[in-house]
């Protein structure tokens, strides 16, 4: 006994699986379906992923019909709106961290030290680093490095000129 394969009844053609439609999205329109279709489920609730659902399944209906034009458009509206979604998704931490930064949160690492370092440039405001570096105290020394020191020096400088 031979199974009959299911149709498309509009077309009277047997009804695509997910590799023709897969094949056929990554051959004509240069769409990689499945990779897509990966990312979408794992993409996080969002306003816009029932959206996108809908307009993959539109675009798989148009390029299934032979439209290849509303299916190309529509293809690359997918991807495009991905592209903006990934970049939404990896700019947003870091625009949370950025906005802490400007709204005054970020403190300044050990005053002391740069209150060390303004004292003894008011003393002699010409002198370099490693002159004060030398006559830094222990507690100074134990908490910085040489060369973090001559970068702390340089922004006690900058700051004077403002």
């Amino acid at each position: 006994m031979t199974r009959k394969q299911p149709t498309d009844k509009r077309a009277g053609r047997p009804a695509p699986t997910t590799d023709d439609l897969a094949l056929l999205a990554n051959f004509v329109h240069r769409f990689d379906l499945p990779d897509f279709d990966r990312w979408l489920s794992d993409l996080k609730t969002c306003p816009s992923k029932s959206d996108l659902i809908e307009r993959r399944a539109r675009a798989v209906e148009a390029m299934w019909a032979g439209d290849h034009d509303s299916a190309r458009e529509r293809f690359e509206y997918l991807e495009l709106r991905r592209r903006m979604l990934e970049i939404a998704y990896i700019a947003a931490p870091i625009a949370r961290r950025d906005a802490k930064r400007q709204a005054g949160v970020h403190k300044e690492r050990r005053p002391r030290i740069t209150a060390w370092i303004s004292q003894q440039l008011d003393h002699d405001p010409t002198a370099k680093s490693p002159a004060l570096w030398a006559t830094a105290p222990q507690w100074l020394t134990e908490q910085i490095g040489l060369d973090r020191f001559a970068k702390r020096v340089t922004g006690v400088r900058k700051k004077r000129r403002k």
